[in-house]
């Protein structure tokens, strides 16, 4: 069911509030955005979002986020009627404006970045019809959410910038060749010539990195079927579950979800699953990115995995993400 959540915003930073009273001034200075990580503020008229309109708008937005053990959806959907945005809500991280009237000659989409706040993302719908919003946004909500994901992403290495584990990157560099922006609250646990597993530790949650290495022989590297094939052997070897005969190994009987993306300027095979323990009831969601070192001959594989028990994972898994996605290959 779609609900509008206005108690929601009132858990937002004190200083977004402190801020309201320069906008007017052209020379204040932005404050960073607001909101919760995953939340996207739709603004639209209760009448549109209370019929076809609100509920495409809704359930394109929080469709589940895959793969993960549990439905979590993709975004947090907030809705606000436009009478009521305002100032206190121009801070918010993720925003979509609704507008759909005959003074619209055309459909047509705008997307702006820092309006009110830092680190802000905000999406202008322009339609003169119902039916050609739904055009409109059928053609461009894909790369609006993707645009929304890799947002949040950034977010989090924009956080983590100022506190990194710099002795952990420095080992890792030395001995793989490559860079990763370390949070400091990760650390190393295994470090082989051809297998590192790095985590942080809490008592809820468990979340962690894993890089493997190998020459790169075949082909069919980046295929699925190869990539769970390699991942398998390097986690039976090295990620050993709490009791004997126990190990990590990837659940199969779920669909994965493969991308192509590009890494470090260099192309990645990125897949998305579930992992389980052999012989123990243990599991949770990973990522993970293949890529080449030519230079090297070598495949590296670096991937993020969480477990969170009965905990929601996908904030987890997020933040762990956005780690291995600043992988860079020293050269």
């Amino acid at each position: 069911m779609k609900t509008i959540h206005f108690l929601l915003f009132f858990t937002i930073s004190i200083i977004s509030i402190n801020c309201s009273s320069f906008y007017d001034n052209q020379n204040y200075v932005k404050p960073n955005s607001s909101g919760k990580s995953g939340e996207v503020l739709v603004v639209i008229s209760d009448n549109l979002w209370n019929g076809v309109i609100g509920d495409t708008i809704f359930y394109s937005l929080a469709e589940p986020f895959g793969v993960l053990p549990q439905d979590e959806p993709i975004f947090e959907v907030i809705q606000l009627p436009k009478d009521a945005f305002n100032s206190f809500f121009k801070t918010h991280r993720n925003i979509i404006f609704i507008n759909i009237g005959k003074e619209n000659l055309e459909p047509k989409i705008s997307k702006t970045t820092n309006q009110w706040a830092n680190s802000q993302l905000i999406y202008n719908f322009y339609a003169p019809s119902d039916s050609s919003f739904l055009k409109l946004w059928q053609k461009y909500a894909p790369e609006i959410k993707k645009t929304f994901f890799q947002e949040e992403l950034k977010r989090y290495n924009a956080a983590y910038k100022n506190y990194q584990n710099d002795i952990a990157k420095k080992e890792i560099a030395e001995k793989y060749f490559l860079t990763i922006d370390l949070a400091s609250d990760y650390q190393i646990d295994i470090k082989k010539e051809d297998f590192c597993w790095i985590s942080r530790e809490t008592d809820i949650s468990s979340q962690g990195i894993f890089i493997y290495t190998y020459p790169y022989t075949d082909e069919n590297t980046f295929t699925l079927d190869y990539i769970v094939e390699k991942r398998n052997q390097f986690t039976k070897q090295n990620v050993p579950g709490p009791e004997k005969n126990t190990y990590m190994q990837t659940e199969v009987r779920v669909p994965m979800i493969t991308e192509e993306i590009t890494i470090d300027g260099n192309y990645g095979f990125l897949v998305r699953g579930l992992w389980y323990t052999e012989n123990y009831f243990l599991g949770g969601p990973f990522v993970s990115i293949t890529t080449l070192d030519e230079k090297r001959n070598r495949i590296i594989t670096i991937e993020a995995y969480v477990y969170a028990g009965k905990q929601n994972k996908k904030l987890y898994l997020w933040q762990t993400e956005s780690i291995i996605k600043t992988l860079k290959i020293i050269e």
